[in-house]
């Protein structure tokens, strides 16, 4: 800073002492100048010292911001700016951690097993589905139980049995009630090694007679005849109290 001051001084003191800051290339007969770069003729007054002085600096000052300027123009001149890499699909713009993995398919589920098949279950047989044609012959009674007597309800579940297989044309059952009869229900047929058959709706015939239109095939072997009303169904002393059932068809060859 000691060192500063006189140099300060000195340049303050110029314009009075005669000295300039002239161009060099003007040669010798070329015009003087002061130190703001301006034409000197005569010594100045302290103030006229004071704002050149401001003036030059003012210069310098501008100067020093256009180099400054220039530089950066420069640079950004030469500068490229780097293209961002491309982002993988899932990643974010500004996250630059490995995007996470695609979720794993949701597996198949496996089919529901079968319920279980119970044994009452597989032994029934549609037995009605698939409707025979006749074979030739006329129906006759294959079995009958029942009798011309005074009757009673609550009949045990009738049973019969065949010696020789049978096309069943027609089943039926007797529901007297006192002669109020009784609607219309099903009837089936359960043989001997547990198989059923059935059921088939019946109709109802005068009031009291259940008929069930059979026109099936039905193996040799012994069965009973399961009545959805047992109930009402006709039983006296003459059918040991057993439910009055019969039943038409044509024998097999």
């Amino acid at each position: 800073m000691k060192k500063l001051i006189p140099l300060f001084v000195i340049l303050l003191l110029l314009p009075f002492t005669g000295c300039s800051f002239g161009d060099k290339d003007a040669g010798p007969s070329g015009p003087e100048t002061n130190i703001a770069g301006e034409p000197m003729s005569k010594p100045v007054s302290l103030e006229e010292s004071w704002r050149r002085w401001e003036v030059f600096l003012i210069k310098m000052h501008q100067n020093k911001i256009e180099r400054e300027l220039a530089a950066l123009d420069k640079v950004a001149n030469q500068s490229t700016v780097p293209t961002p890499a491309a982002l993988a699909p899932g990643t974010a713009f500004d996250d630059p951690r490995t995007p996470p993995p695609a979720p794993a398919p949701a597996p198949t589920p496996n089919p529901a097993p079968a319920p279980a098949t119970s044994p009452a279950d597989s032994n029934k047989v549609m037995f009605y589905a698939q409707p025979e044609e006749a074979p030739a012959g006329t129906p006759a009674q294959i079995f009958k139980i029942g009798n011309d007597n005074k009757v009673a309800n609550g009949g045990t579940t009738p049973s019969f049995t065949t010696a020789k297989d049978y096309y069943v044309t027609d089943l039926w059952t007797y529901h007297w009630n006192n002669g109020a009869g009784a609607a219309a229900g099903t009837l089936s047929l359960k043989s001997s090694d547990g198989k059923t058959y059935g059921p088939w709706q019946s109709d109802l015939t005068n009031g009291v007679y259940w008929s069930a239109k059979i026109n099936q095939t039905l193996p040799a072997g012994t069965y009973q005849v399961l009545d959805s009303d047992p109930s009402t169904l006709a039983q006296n002393s003459g059918t040991a109290g057993m439910g009055m059932a019969w039943m038409n068809g044509i024998p097999k060859n």
